[in-house]
């Protein structure tokens, strides 16, 4: 797939009503998750997990 950078200013042309929300930087976690509800991770973290996925099976019409 083709990357292109764009500016803040083409930003609202190329995402339209979503570009104020794709310009902002929003981190994520899951302490809060972990706190309020005990949970613990077990298993392998995102990038392990997708680059270890069998993608021979999908967008096949059975």
């Amino acid at each position: 797939m083709p990357v292109e950078s764009i500016t803040a200013e083409q930003a609202p042309e190329y995402f339209g009503w979503l570009a104020n929300l794709a310009q902002i930087d929003l981190a994520a976690s899951s302490a809060l998750t972990r706190q309020q509800l005990g949970w613990n991770f077990t298993g392998p973290d995102l990038l392990t997990d997708l680059r270890n996925m069998d993608y021979s099976g999908l967008g096949s019409a059975e």
